[in-house]
């Protein structure tokens, strides 16, 4: 089953797979398309790759990822709970940037877009 790994839009996707999109809107952190990992489970898998790859770095980290894999670091970082991983934006290309320190992961900015006109200046 194609279910999500598909470039299809929501309306469509609902449309093919009435119960599997229910079941996904009940329970969008646990839901697992067929073929797919949930939510909880991609966060438990990028989580621990991201706390390797802090721990082992020194310097600044640019880490590229689509919107999924963004909005799991970020529910960690800030202590939203999975259920509400669509209750902030990540658009497309966006820059989120978060620091750590002594003080543990702080959110500096997120969905941070620029036009032509802007500028990427980052102060630490």
């Amino acid at each position: 089953m194609e279910f999500f790994s598909a470039p299809y839009p929501f309306d469509e996707i609902s449309r093919k797979y009435p119960d599997e999109f229910k079941q996904r809107g009940k329970d969008i952190a646990n839901f697992r398309p067929p073929g797919g990992e949930s939510f909880a489970d991609c966060s438990k898998r990028v989580m621990a790759e991201f706390e390797r790859i802090v721990q082992n770095t020194t310097g600044h980290i640019l880490i590229t990822g689509h919107a999924g894999i963004n909005r799991t670091i970020i529910c960690h970082i800030m202590g939203i709970p999975l259920e509400k991983i669509f209750s902030f934006s990540q658009d497309y290309g966006c820059l989120n940037l978060i620091i750590y320190g002594t003080f543990g992961y702080r959110m500096k900015k997120l969905n941070q877009t620029y036009t032509g006109n802007s500028s990427l200046v980052f102060a630490p």
